[in-house]
């Protein structure tokens, strides 16, 4: 039986990295690899035993002591192979803590997205640091080859299909009436961590925009933590915004009235947890609302921020049904989503101080597209369900069985030329 130690997110995390963490590590379980997980856990109290069946070692946040763990537990285990998933400059330190810990025998891969075909020179360093490079998407894979010289694999994210379906007609309108819903609102949904670059703002701003315009019946559901107060130290010693306060954004807009919020992804549910429940203290409880529920509940999901590496949320809200709105600037999403998402209009603007041109989604881009599905959900709602068996359709092609057997081929053969 090969070995694999897995390391990113935890896998009862439902973050993005959580979510694949949990169904690869699983799904390599299934097809006889002995695995280990080794994630960071952001929820307070331990993994209740026998949750996963394979160990599951937390990384404390504070650095260095999770790095030391890291390399005693590599040191430990003694894996036949590793497999690292997370951002691209944690995966550096790993990496490098991997190698220092294992020496050069033990075949060192990344799974890792891009949003960008350009880095610095110091970014671009990173990706020799591992075997292989495994990419979310044709484009992260092409970037990556473009930066690095190297040849990269392809395996995309899945989707769990049993959970992530269209609801009933009762089934849709309870949760629409629990969120405050009725027949006549048009419903639009964002889940996403509360983080600068989700841009939760822009829609708010949108929202604000409609609301002058005369627009009353639209409503949004953010799914994430209201209020984020922690800070990022950059190198150079600054701080940054971890997140916002967004309800105090929204009174600033005068828009409180037009928004609510369900919860954050470090403590809802998705993926397995809307089998297990979600975390209250050190304990799986049944959630109020699931994700899938949520996204069936909206006549709109809509993803505003300018780069992601893959962004699951696109493809389960296709899958409950629910029309998407993204950028049509990203190119990962154009590819992710194909035609069956609405592509918002963006514009060229100049950066300053380097200079250098990128394209941005306005307020009004947002606010347009937003009234453009309302005003079809009302006048032409043939057009509207259109959209929805398209997206359904689109869906249809990720699974996490797929990607747990494009992963098995690709480590066992690396652990094969070993």
């Amino acid at each position: 039986m090969p070995s694999v130690f897995y390391s990113g997110d935890h896998p009862a995390l439902t973050t993005g990295f959580g979510t694949v963490a949990y169904y690869l590590t699983s799904g390599l379980h299934k097809l006889g690899w002995s695995v280990e997980a080794f994630g960071a856990l952001a929820l307070e109290g331990s993994v209740p035993a026998g949750l996963f069946p394979f160990p599951v070692k937390e990384m404390p946040v504070a650095m260095p002591y999770g790095e030391q763990i890291l390399g005693d537990e590599l040191v430990r285990c003694k894996p036949d192979i590793v497999l690292l998933n997370n951002e691209h400059r944690t995966l550096g330190t790993w990496a490098a803590i991997a190698r220092e810990a294992l020496g050069p025998d033990v075949p060192l891969l990344a799974y890792r997205g891009a949003a960008v075909d350009e880095m610095p020179a110091h970014d671009v360093r990173l990706f020799g640091l591992v075997d292989r490079n495994i990419a979310y998407t044709e484009f992260a894979g092409r970037a990556i080859e473009k930066m690095s010289g190297q040849e990269c694999d392809v395996v995309p994210h899945g989707l769990n299909h049993q959970l992530f379906k269209p609801p009933t007609a009762r089934e849709r309108q309870e949760v629409r009436q629990s969120l405050g819903w009725d027949e006549k609102t048009f419903g639009v949904l964002y889940i996403s961590r509360n983080r600068p670059n989700k841009k939760h703002h822009r829609v708010m701003r949108a929202l604000a925009r409609l609301k002058q315009d005369g627009v009353e019946n639209v409503r949004c559901c953010f799914h994430c933590r209201p209020v984020v107060s922690e800070t990022f130290k950059l190198p150079g010693g600054a701080e940054i915004p971890g997140g916002f306060d967004l309800p105090e954004i929204a009174a600033k807009l005068d828009v409180t009235d037009l928004v609510s919020f369900t919860g954050g992804l470090e403590d809802e549910t998705r993926g397995v947890h809307q089998v297990l429940g979600r975390w209250v203290e050190d304990r799986l409880v049944v959630p109020d609302l699931t994700m899938a529920q949520l996204y069936g509940a909206a006549d709109l999901y809509i993803h505003p921020s300018d780069l992601e590496t893959f962004g699951l949320p696109l493809v389960e809200a296709m899958a409950c049904g629910t029309p998407v709105a993204h950028p049509e600037s990203c190119a990962v999403r154009r590819e992710v989503c194909g035609d069956a998402a609405y592509r918002m209009p963006t514009v060229r603007i100049k950066a300053w101080p380097e200079d250098w041109e990128m394209q941005k989604l306005t307020d009004e881009s947002i606010a347009r597209s937003i009234d453009h599905f309302r005003a079809m959900r009302d006048d032409r709602p043939e057009a509207l369900e259109a959209w929805r068996q398209r997206g359904i359709r689109w869906v249809g092609q990720y699974n996490w069985e797929r990607a747990t057997a494009g992963m098995h081929k690709i480590l066992t053969s690396w652990v094969e030329k070993a």
